[in-house]
């Protein structure tokens, strides 16, 4: 079988608006600029994915309107395949407003109406036999039905011997946290910020709280740590994997990026140590420009930026093996 994904969770239309601060009240503010741009955490790493070569399918569901047609056409222009979404025709998509201040501080206000209204009935649920891995957003536990359809996707999918890969978010404490804890048995890599960290395992000693996420279920835990790259603990062994230095524009999708990062690599075989180092580079990548895809490159940019870095030891393995 070929190196196939499939994605589960949002999609929606980003609105970003930068401004000088976020402390706003009632009235008026004028901002500094504003982009319309594709997002969505599970979209972003699908198109991440896609990018990079390994055929991607997303599953969620999609508003009918202008939002949405711009959804798809994002999605067919690079290569991410729709055959097994859902497009509501009746439905508005999803939309998130994001402020983000001079100190690149963040705040958004989201409609998530439309891709959390998805039901298993309006699934082909084949699309399980054709992939190695299912890769799951936190933002599916948010709210009914899509909570309970994935779930459900997790169990089918663990029982026919797929990889599980979960990303989780930051809305987890207002949102179903309690319930995807319990969910972490079925789960074979799950990729936590250092808060999510906290969040699930309610420790904030790194090292410690590592070990407990792992024992829980996940074989493998990657915590990403933003500007200082990310540590890892693979079945014990616990490693940190150094970040590469870049100019940043904006953070949105970079743990996106990350994530298709190390799923990539992990399918072509890298260690999680060189995955990760992967992970740290499609992170990286993403925050040199303004939105959420923007900036996620090609698998011929992602190695000419490794390329370009090959004195960091252990590079030079990684370029070999990705071909």
């Amino acid at each position: 079988m070929m190196d196939k994904v499939a994605v589960v969770g949002d999609v929606l239309m980003d609105l970003i608006i930068f401004m000088d601060k976020l402390h706003i009240t009632s009235g008026s503010y004028s901002v500094n600029d504003y982009y319309f741009l594709p997002g969505g955490s599970s979209a972003n790493y699908a198109t991440a994915l896609a990018r990079l070569g390994i055929i991607t399918f997303f599953i969620g569901k999609i508003g009918g309107d202008e939002f949405g047609r711009r959804l798809v056409d994002e999605f067919k222009k690079d290569g991410v395949n729709l055959d097994y979404a859902v497009i509501d025709a009746e439905s508005k998509s999803s939309l998130a407003l994001i402020l983000i201040d001079k100190r690149m501080k963040r705040a958004s206000l989201t409609y998530w109406k439309t891709y959390s209204s998805l039901k298993l009935e309006e699934l082909d649920l084949s699309f399980l036999d054709q992939v190695k891995m299912l890769s799951i957003s936190g933002y599916s536990f948010i709210s009914n039905p899509m909570r309970s359809v994935t779930i459900q996707l997790i169990k089918l999918a663990k029982k026919s011997g797929k990889k599980i890969f979960l990303d989780p978010c930051p809305c987890l404490p207002r949102h179903g946290l309690n319930l995807l804890k319990k969910t972490l048995k079925y789960i074979d890599i799950i990729t936590p910020n250092r808060n999510e960290l906290v969040m699930l395992t309610n420790t904030k000693n790194l090292r410690a709280s590592l070990i407990q996420l792992q024992r829980a279920g996940p074989k493998l835990v990657v915590a990403k740590l933003g500007s200082k790259g990310c540590i890892v603990n693979d079945e014990g062994k616990i490693m940190v994997v150094p970040p590469f230095d870049v100019k940043v524009v904006e953070t949105g999708g970079a743990g996106d990026a990350f994530c298709a990062g190390l799923t990539m690599g992990l399918l072509r075989g890298l260690s999680s140590f060189e995955a990760a180092t992967v992970a740290n580079a499609m992170g990286a990548l993403a925050t040199t420009k303004v939105g959420s895809r923007t900036a996620l490159p090609s698998l011929k940019e992602l190695r000419d930026f490794l390329e370009a870095r090959k004195n960091i030891l252990g590079i030079e393995n990684i370029l070999a093996k990705l071909g």
